[in-house]
Formats: structure tokens, C-alpha cells, sequence
């Protein structure tokens, strides 16, 4: 069963047991009415009095609602523990790969920060490479103008590092940019 269909079946069974809870509590200040109509409002508070007093520390709801369109307060905090990593967004950042097994292909999560392998021919000089992504002229080192994906450049360096980065400098449209990353590049085979 699916996390969201037990926390359903939870939800039903917390409301079929408030509704059980709500009719008991209703029958009991019944006592209260009078035969010819009207209510005993003494004996009707007296009454809710010892309701009170005799289920003053059994919570039936997981969590009230404080006001309109506001947040739960959760009451039942096991069963709020058992849930807090899928509950903090963590899903959102997982991505699941597929890796082929014996039995057939299984799912593993994996992280969207995978290395990109670098290819070694790309960081030779004169080599040809096109741009994988745009390159921002802020994200190279002194740069007027920023390279856009697709572009065809040339490699005019050795392998460098600028920035925690594997740079090159590279020659496009007549134009020399120093600082573009490696992983930004790719060869001329996989465009």
C-alpha cells in the first residue's frame, strides 16, 4: 500500500472515531433535556464537566486546525517522525536512475550532481568542440562577451584551472575567451 493511501486510511479512521466520539458525547448531554422540551442548562453543564474530566487526555484528532487556511498542529508526533524525511521536500532533489541488473532493470536514486566525464581530446590544442550550455562573460576570466550554446570554438590552450573549475581558452568568431569550462564542452562527434 502506497504512503498516501495509509495516510488516507489513517485520515478515515481518525474521522470515523471522532464521529463515534462526537455521537457518544452527544447521547450523554442528552440526559440533560427535559421531557416537556427544553434543556436543564445545570445539569447540561455538569454534564459536559464530567465528559470532559473522563476523556480530558484521549486526542482523536492527528492534528487541529489553529485558524482558516493556517497550518496543522500535529498531535501525534510518532506517526509524524516516521514521515519527516519524505515530508521536508527531500523527493524533489532525488532523481531515480535505472540500472540494468540480472533479474531486469531495478531503480536506484541518484543525485543530479553526477560527474560529467571529461573527454581528454577535447582539452588538447586546436581542437574543434562545440558549446554545450551558454557561457555567462562573468563565468570566464575577463570576457566582454558570452558564448552561446551551439557556438563552434576552438581550443587555443593547455588545461588550466580558474575558479574551482578545469578551464581552457578557447577561440571563437575571431574573438580569444579565457576561462570556459571543460564540462561545457563537447566534441565535434556528438554534435
Amino acid at each position: 500500500m502506497s504512503r498516501k493511501k495509509q495516510l488516507l486510511q489513517a485520515k478515515r479512521q481518525m474521522q470515523e472515531k471522532a464521529h463515534e466520539r462526537e455521537q457518544a458525547r452527544l447521547r450523554h448531554l442528552a440526559q440533560a433535556e427535559r421531557p416537556e422540551g427544553g434543556i436543564d442548562w445545570e445539569k447540561r453543564n455538569e454534564l459536559q464537566q464530567e465528559w470532559n474530566t473522563k476523556h480530558a487526555d484521549d486526542s482523536v484528532y492527528l492534528g487541529k486546525v489553529i485558524g482558516p487556511n493556517q497550518c496543522k498542529d500535529v498531535q501525534d508526533y510518532d506517526l509524524y517522525a516516521t514521515y519527516r524525511s519524505q515530508n521536508n521536500g527531500r523527493h524533489r532533489r532525488k532523481k531515480r536512475g535505472v540500472v540494468w541488473t540480472e533479474e531486469g532493470q531495478s531503480y536506484t536514486p541518484t543525485s543530479k550532481d553526477t560527474c560529467i566525464a571529461i573527454d581528454p581530446t577535447i582539452s588538447s590544442e586546436g581542437v574543434l568542440s562545440t558549446v554545450s550550455r551558454s557561457i555567462s562573460r562573468w563565468e570566464m576570466k575577463g570576457a566582454q562577451a558570452s558564448i552561446k550554446r551551439g557556438a563552434l570554438v576552438m581550443v587555443v590552450s593547455e588545461e588550466y584551472e580558474h575558479q574551482t573549475k578545469a578551464c581552457v581558452t578557447v577561440m571563437c568568431d575571431g574573438r580569444v575567451f579565457a576561462g570556459v569550462p571543460l564540462k561545457a564542452l563537447r566534441p565535434m562527434s556528438e554534435a
